[in-house]
């Protein structure tokens, strides 16, 4: 076949819609967007990732480019010739298998798009709505109510009584949501429940328990009810405000919305906002398996592929400083929450730069806004940061944690205080291995020795674990570092407790992970003292990882255990004490270890 590698910088184009279709491309290396313009401008269609394929479409239909392909960094494509591409997908199947499936895919993500330009649900499944709290005051007039205005949509009928049945769960797959009005704004929630269903949401309009006021029982409340997501809803002077809680999720998730974060709108307000706040009630819930979370891809991808540079910027008319940057956040959330599902896609990127353009918009006398700001770009800063070995991502997220700790004190929000200072102690060590300044790991350990005084192994023992073995990782590189034997036994002996958590039985990755890590604390002590004990140890606890890593098909992780496990069967007690230089080869086994 013939074939060629090129190569691209960011923003490069590969090719351009509307010229002649002679050739495909694989994704070796790198993120490709494709774009196509449409009567608003250009809009984004999709995100590739390494190992696929772009510019089929006009060869397979022997049309010209449908999209403009444009490199996101560096990237690096093979270029085949369209007869040797059509060739390869006859004698190949796999390679044609995969190409209708990305047609598939793609027609799949059409329809979401025209969905989301329609505002219909895209099915004639019934989507009962039950319209539940009692009505406020003018909700009997003819005039449009809130949510008639502000979609300009057909509104249905609402019935039923607050706590009524259950939401059903969309046929479609999508959340089931509550919305919980404040007294008086019923006829708001009533017409943003209307809505949400005829995208696909099965919604209902319900009434809190009065006295429920703790989080805890009030997600309790919330299961009972069947719902995945409360959104409380409340107006005031010509503007809506929203909350989202969902009803469980990963704790300190990036693009996660936080239970006293707002959303703030205009009763007039236009398209495609609707869709986008919808968007922003998917994007709250964490998604239950493979499945539902390639639903939710889809989906979001639909509204911001028709949104374009609107999902990108506050809706027009929208002034008030405080509302705008709690706007710019939500905006940030929708992308965050794609880079959770698509972590090669590009997304986090996107979100930072959101995040950072709502804390300049944020006045100076909201801190707790501000709070949630850092905090949020903390978290996509990280990612980005530990994905690309960038320090100066790593160094921002550092800067944002601490900002976000201002606010988030332990006396005020003790549990988000621990949850913080264990970020902030990652950031920290992660940035040792990308610096000449060895203190950042002095200070990582003090971040996770604060942490894991206020998140004990009594109150939630899994994390108290996560946080304990990202200890046992900054010692043993601190103890590296400081040629200081005493420090290393202490990793070795933290990720010895670690394991009586993180058990082979419940946990088996997380177990090989403290094996992988205690191996190391092992080894070095090995070399650090001649003694033969400790490379033995050693030798057992990357034994176990490596049998967990084989059992798991993780060939990258089972190659590492196998490569550490030779050093151990191998080693020579020295001697005499070498110096203590074995840092780097430390932190090398820092990797991708942890599940």
């Amino acid at each position: 076949m013939s074939k060629l590698e090129k190569h691209y910088g960011d923003g490069e184009t590969i090719f351009q819609e509307g010229e002649s279709s002679n050739s495909a491309f694989v994704i070796r290396d790198g993120v490709v967007a494709l774009y196509k313009e449409g009567e608003r401008g250009r809009v984004l269609l999709a995100r590739l990732s390494p190992g696929e394929i772009l510019g089929e479409m006009g060869i397979l239909d022997g049309g010209v480019r449908s999209a403009t392909a444009i490199a996101v960094g560096a990237v690096t494509v093979e270029v085949f010739a369209r007869n040797d591409f059509l060739a390869q997908l006859q004698s190949n199947p796999d390679m044609a298998l995969k190409v209708m499936g990305k047609l598939a895919s793609r027609l799949r993500a059409a329809d979401a798009m025209l969905v989301a330009q329609r505002g219909e649900s895209g099915s004639n499944l019934p989507v009962p709505y039950t319209g539940g709290a009692e009505k406020g005051r003018g909700t009997e007039a003819q005039e449009p109510g809130f949510f008639g205005r502000l979609f300009g949509g057909r509104r249905r009928e609402a019935t039923g009584k607050a706590g009524g049945a259950r939401p059903a769960g969309s046929p479609l797959g999508l959340p089931a949501i509550l919305l919980v009005p404040q007294p008086g704004h019923a006829v708001y929630a009533q017409e943003l429940g209307e809505r949400l269903a005829s995208f696909g949401f099965a919604a209902r309009v319900a009434e809190r328990p009065g006295g429920m006021v703790q989080l805890p029982e009030i997600r309790r409340w919330l299961a009972a009810e069947g719902a995945d997501l409360m959104i409380g809803v409340a107006g005031e002077e010509g503007m809506v405000e929203f909350r989202f809680l969902p009803t469980q999720g990963i704790e300190d998730r990036p693009g996660m919305f936080f239970p006293d974060q707002r959303l703030i709108l205009p009763v007039e307000i236009d398209e495609p906002w609707p869709h986008l706040l919808g968007a922003m009630a998917l994007a709250a819930v964490d998604p239950r398996g493979e499945g539902q979370a390639r639903l939710f891809q889809t989906h979001l991808m639909g509204v911001l592929e028709a949104a374009g540079d609107s999902a990108r910027q506050p809706p027009h008319g929208l002034y008030d400083s405080l509302a705008v940057g709690l706007a710019l956040i939500g905006l940030a959330n929708l992308f965050a929450q794609l880079g959770v599902i698509d972590p090669q896609g590009g997304w986090h990127r996107e979100a930072l730069e959101l995040y950072r353009a709502a804390a300049e918009r944020l006045p100076f006398d909201a801190p707790y806004e501000h709070g949630v700001a850092a905090r949020l770009q903390g978290l996509s800063a990280q990612v980005l940061g530990e994905r690309g070995g960038d320090l100066t991502l790593l160094r921002e997220a550092e800067k944002a944690y601490r900002e976000a700790l201002s606010e988030f004190t332990r006396e005020r929000y003790p549990r988000d205080w621990g949850l913080l200072q264990n970020r902030l102690g990652v950031v920290l060590f992660r940035q040792d291995r990308l610096s000449a300044d060895h203190e950042v790991v002095k200070a990582a350990m003090g971040a996770f020795q604060a942490s894991l005084s206020q998140l004990t192994r009594s109150d939630d023992p899994y994390r108290w674990a996560e946080v304990l073995h990202n200890l046992a990782q900054a010692m043993q590189i601190y103890g590296a570092h400081q040629g200081n034997a005493e420090v290393l036994a202490k990793a070795a002996d933290a990720c010895r407790t670690v394991q009586e958590v993180w058990t082979y039985e419940n946990a088996p990755l997380y177990w090989a992970a403290a094996n992988n890590t205690l191996g190391t604390a092992q080894f070095l002590l090995a070399k650090r003292t001649g003694r033969a004990d400790h490379a033995r140890r050693a030798g057992e606890a990357f034994q176990a990882a490596l049998m967990v890593y084989e059992g798991q098909n993780l060939k990258k992780l089972a190659a590492q255990a196998r490569k550490n496990l030779s050093h151990c069967q191998n080693f020579h007690p020295p001697r005499k004490p070498p110096p203590m230089d074995d840092a780097a080869w430390a932190q090398s086994q820092k990797g991708d270890e942890s599940p």
